[in-house]
């Protein structure tokens, strides 16, 4: 049931299963480091990949390549409202490559998606399907106004490989959520501590 309804599609999962038997599966978390719909996240970071090389002036087009599935959810063509602005492939796009914080509830208000670049850029982004891909992958290709393409793809359904940029990540999130530098770093050594009733 629950497997069906939050998976990937692929309804035989009884090897995937054993494989994990004795695994210590929290070492798999996935974290959700955007203030937007989870289907949106690998195409965030997809642009963070690729935004340092592409200024937002020398965008001709963006095209991101998505499972047509999570267009019902988050295909928001011209999102108006700091709402809409969560559920838009085009609009979290925009925010990203604009160097807006996504990660920060804040940034997803009517006054900032409705800025004339937010609105100017996502209006250069294309969203096409493919089957092939999972709900939580995401491809993107970036061309240039000297017609030179930049590419990335993500898959937000892996775990992190590097777990000391996932340790920022999500402090970084916990202080823009209300917790201090002190707090996060006690946590970071929870393993190492001999009581926990100071926090």
């Amino acid at each position: 049931g629950y497997l069906h309804a939050a998976g990937d599609g692929d309804n035989n999962h009884a090897e995937a299963l054993a494989a994990k038997a004795d695994s210590w599966l929290i070492r798999d978390a996935l974290f959700k480091y955007h203030a937007a719909c989870h289907l949106t996240h690998a195409s965030i970071e997809n642009v963070l990949q690729v935004r340092d090389r592409v200024p937002v002036d020398a965008i001709e087009q963006v095209t991101l390549t998505v499972n047509p599935s999570i267009l019902d959810v988050c295909g928001i063509p011209t999102p108006t409202t700091g709402l809409e602005g969560k559920f838009s492939l085009r609009g979290t796009t925009a925010l990203a490559w604009l160097g807006e914080n996504t990660g920060d509830a804040a940034t997803f208000v009517d006054t900032t998606i409705n800025r004339d670049d937010v609105q100017a850029l996502l209006q250069r982004v294309n969203v096409d399907t493919d089957q092939s891909l999972t709900t939580f992958q995401s491809r993107l290709l970036c061309v240039d106004r000297s017609k030179q393409s930049f590419d990335a793809y993500w898959d937000t359904n892996q775990p992190a490989a590097d777990l000391a940029v996932q340790g920022e990540r999500l402090a970084a999130k916990f202080r823009l959520l209300g917790g201090t530098t002190e707090q996060a770093a006690a946590i970071a050594g929870l393993a190492d501590a001999e009581r926990v009733a100071a926090l």
